[in-house]
Parts: C-alpha cells; sequence; structure tokens
C-alpha cells in the first residue's frame, strides 16, 4: 500500500472484503466476525489515519502567514484569533497551492 501511495497516479485503493463474515477469503480480512480489527487492520488504520493524515497546528508568523507540508487531497482548516474563529475548505493539488484566510 504504501508504495501505491507514494504513486501520484494512483487514486484510490480497491479493497474486495473486509469483514471476516463476508470475505471471499476470512484470512484475508481486516475486521474478524466480532468486527474487531486483525493486525492487518491495524496497520491500515494506522497507515490511513495517522501516518497517511495531515494534521498540523502552527502560529503565523510576523507576515500572518502559515506554511505546512501536507498530503494531496481536501482539507478543512481552521484559524483562530483574539477569540475568532473560521472554518475554510481548501484542495491541495501536487502543484501546491496557497489559501487566504481573513478573520473579521
Amino acid at each position: 500500500m504504501t508504495a501505491a501511495f507514494s504513486q501520484p497516479s494512483v487514486k484510490a485503493f480497491l479493497m474486495w472484503g473486509f469483514w471476516e463474515g463476508a470475505h471471499w477469503i476470512p484470512r484475508g480480512a481486516m475486521m474478524r466476525r466480532d468486527w474487531s480489527l486483525k493486525p492487518n487492520g491495524e496497520v491500515y488504520k494506522d497507515l490511513v489515519f495517522k501516518r497517511w493524515w495531515t494534521n498540523t497546528d502552527g502560529k503565523t508568523g510576523p507576515q500572518g502567514a502559515f506554511a505546512t507540508r501536507g498530503f494531496l487531497g481536501d482539507y478543512e482548516i481552521e484559524v483562530k484569533a483574539g477569540g475568532k474563529s473560521k472554518a475554510v475548505r481548501a484542495s491541495l493539488p501536487k502543484e501546491g497551492a496557497k489559501v487566504e484566510c481573513v478573520l473579521e
């Protein structure tokens, strides 16, 4: 999965089944019949929701800008200052992006 994820032309993963109770090869499922995660399910969860997930906090510099690296995809960005907050949605394409969020 890591090799495929790092390839820019890969857009998605297709899983033929994930639950032991309905998988054509039950031992290949990520979840047991009681819905608990098997070791391969734990690895999937760690990769997708931790290692490949951009979750960043930071502060702006003197110019009011903040920069970070992120994985390609869609984001919800929340900005807070002086008791105010604002959320904006943005996409990060392979060529990069700048997002402006003004608190009023």
